[in-house]
């Protein structure tokens, strides 16, 4: 029985950090191209495990000004967690400039 619990105890351990520094963003691509579940780093750790960028609707992208405020902060949030970066411009940026 101890080591049973010994054991759970150090799988809890290592797997702690890897959910609080790795995430998957879900990216929507066309209709060849399909959903796709990118994974990342995490510039901060959180314990959410699954992301997607809340200006993204379908294959639109929604400039930041046109979205309400509970989803600009949710991608305020997005962009800090996900790019290290709070500024929405900077972080659209970084969004464009990391497609093909």
């Amino acid at each position: 029985m101890k080591r049973k619990t010994i054991f759970l105890f150090s799988l809890t351990i290592a797997i702690v950090p890897f959910w609080a520094f790795i995430g998957v963003e879900r990216l929507v691509g066309d209709h060849e191209i399909g959903t796709v579940w990118e994974p990342f780093l995490k510039h901060r750790p959180s314990l959410q495990l699954r992301f997607s960028d809340p200006s993204r609707q379908g294959l639109e992208k929604v400039p930041f000004e046109e979205l309400d405020r509970r989803e600009q902060m949710r991608f305020i949030e997005f962009c800090t967690i996900r790019y290290g970066e709070e500024n929405p411009a900077k972080c659209h940026s970084k969004i464009a400039a990391r497609k093909v």
